[in-house]
């Protein structure tokens, strides 16, 4: 469930800016980056075409565990993703001069940095039928003893 909403959420904040990106180029641009010379909006283009590839990534992985070991590669690509995005965010928010609505694009960033930084190390974090979560647990197997002839 935990794994799901986390992914689903990514999915969504992915989709949602990489549509707003990919068809509105020329206004984001404009609000985020004062001074973007119109003819080069069609960065804004790539942008949101990479976020929509991940998000489709992520919706098509929505029901697969992820932490620890389990759905690595998917946890380690959105990480990149969400990592670097928060230092690239937050180096360009220390220029006085940057556009406010930059915060609106690093929250998130900083946000999903955080939890996949941690799902990574720490992951999963799914819960058992007793309600329990089970975090890093080592396996116990039974040893069955001696084999009778």
């Amino acid at each position: 469930m935990t794994s799901s909403l986390i992914t689903r959420t990514s999915a969504a904040l992915l989709a949602a800016g990489g549509i707003a990106f990919l068809f509105l180029p020329d206004s984001i641009m404009a609000a985020l980056a004062p001074g973007f010379p119109e003819h080069a909006t069609w960065l804004g283009q790539l942008v949101g075409a990479g976020w929509l590839a991940v998000a489709a990534l992520n919706w098509l992985n929505k029901s697969t565990l992820i932490g620890g070991i389990y759905g690595r590669p998917l946890v380690l690509a959105n990480l990149i993703l969400y990592f670097i995005g928060t230092m690239v965010l937050l180096r360009a928010l220390r220029d006085p001069a940057a556009s406010p609505a930059l915060w609106w694009v690093a929250a998130p960033h900083v946000v999903m940095a955080i939890v996949y930084g941690v799902i990574l190390f720490k992951g999963p974090f799914e819960p058992r039928q007793g309600g329990e979560f089970r975090r890093n647990e080592p396996r116990v197997w039974s040893d069955p003893g001696p084999s009778s002839p």
